[in-house]
Formats: C-alpha cells, structure tokens, sequence
C-alpha cells in the first residue's frame, strides 16, 4: 500500500476523523510506519486548542483541559478506555479473572481513579509548560502525541495476544521495518520541543522515560496476563505520555 494508504489506516484506527477509508486492522502491521504523521494530525485540534485558549485569555490549566477534551474527542478516548480497563483488571488474583474484568465496559474504582489521575497529570503539566511558553507547550503536546502512540506498539511487538480474537489478536505483532520507520519517525518528532527552548538533555530524558513506561506496561501485562490486548496497548499509551509531559514541565519549571 502507498504511504497515504496506510496514513489513512492509522487515522481510522487511532481516530474519528473519515480518512476515506473502511479498513481498520487488516494492514495494520504495515500501515504503522505512518503512525507518527497520524498521530500529529490526531494531536493537532488538540494543540490548537490549547493555543487558541492561551490566546483568549484562559489560564494555561484551563487551556491545558479544553485541548486534552478535544484529544479525547478526536480519539474516541480510545486510549483512556484501555488504561481504565487494565487498571480495574489489577485487582482480580487469576489472569482469568483479570481478561474478564477487561471485557467489561464498566469502568470501576481503580479504573476511575487512573483516568482521573491521567488527566490531572497530563493539564497539570502541560499548564505548567503553558505558564512557561504556550508555544513549547504546544510542541510537547505534539510530541508526546507521537512518542506515546509509536510506544503503545511495544506490547503489541513484544506479547503474544492472550485472546483467539479481539484488537489485539486481528493486529497482529508489528512489521519490523515498517516498526522501525514508526521508531524513526517517533524520534524525529522527539526533537520538536527544541524549537521551543527545551534543554536537549530534558528532551531526550522524557523520550527516554516515555519508552521506559511503555516498557513497564508491557512487562506487567507479561506478568499478569501472559501476553497482550488491545487495553494493554492504550495503557501503554497512556503511561508514555503522561511520563513524557511530566517530565518535560518538570525539567522546564527546574
């Protein structure tokens, strides 16, 4: 497939928006090299709003909540599903148990919390980059943005689905070098903070610290599950960004 092609896959899959296309996992192990142009455009209303809402007097908390509301409304909260659905299954003691309990579309008090701590982690931060400058924390939010979403593949590349159907089953593990074209492109996009007056070494230590709560997810869904779904990935997600954005409004309020 052309590289517009599996632009429009991603889109369709990671998002709302009518890419123009029907497909949805059936080229998905290759269509992932253009991840990381899917997820700039996913991040980009986002973004906007965060910009428009500094412009028109919000403060950088408030700006910072209206851009991750359209974030989630871009993205169906996809992601934020699947990080409240493995946080319920960490109570159950049976790996059993716990895939049911990911089946279940209720959210319950662990998956309540982790998407509330999501959320004020991910405003509080990126108000704290706002306060700052509000055109890094625009850069950041993109970033992340693609850093997250390339990682939410780890446990897709690295855990065999725990399930004979699912997301995760009909994705399969990731091309390789369609896999390390996505990686390419997620460290590309890592740089963008830069342009914003971020330190090197901050930009690269919340890279750094996004692959590395990918990483936990995935050796946690090894541990508790035996292998991975589709929630294992949007925890991934989740996890990656949050570690990104807060390390970057760390380092920026040093």
């Amino acid at each position: 497939m052309s590289y517009s092609a599996d632009f429009r896959s991603c889109l369709s899959f990671w998002s709302r928006f009518p890419a123009g296309t029907g497909a949805r996992l059936p080229e998905f192990r290759t269509a992932i090299r253009a991840l990381p142009a899917a997820a700039l455009a996913i991040a980009a209303p986002a973004m906007l709003a965060l910009a428009l809402g500094r412009a028109v007097g919000l403060s950088p908390l408030m700006a910072a909540l209206v851009a991750l509301a359209v974030l989630a409304a871009v993205t169906g909260a996809l992601h934020e599903d699947g990080l409240a659905d493995c946080a319920d299954a960490l109570s159950a003691a049976t790996p059993e148990r716990r895939l049911e309990i990911m089946r279940d579309s209720r959210n319950g008090t662990f998956g309540t919390l982790a998407l509330i701590f999501s959320v004020a982690l991910r405003a509080g931060a990126l108000a704290a980059l706002a306060q700052t400058s509000t055109f890094l924390a625009c850069l950041a939010l993109l970033a992340g943005a693609v850093i997250s979403r390339v990682g939410s593949l780890t446990p897709l590349a690295l855990l065999p689905p725990v399930r004979a159907e699912g997301a995760g089953h009909a994705a399969g593990a990731p091309d390789s070098d369609a896999l390390r074209v996505a990686i390419v492109g997620a460290i590309l996009c890592a740089a963008l903070p830069l342009l914003g007056g971020a330190g090197a070494g901050a930009t690269v230590f919340a890279a750094i610290v996004a692959a590395g709560a990918a990483f936990f997810v995935t050796s946690r869904a090894r541990q508790k599950i035996g292998g991975q779904t589709g929630d294992v990935a949007g925890a991934a997600q989740q996890l990656a960004e949050i570690g990104y954005l807060v390390v970057m409004s760390a380092a920026v309020a040093a």
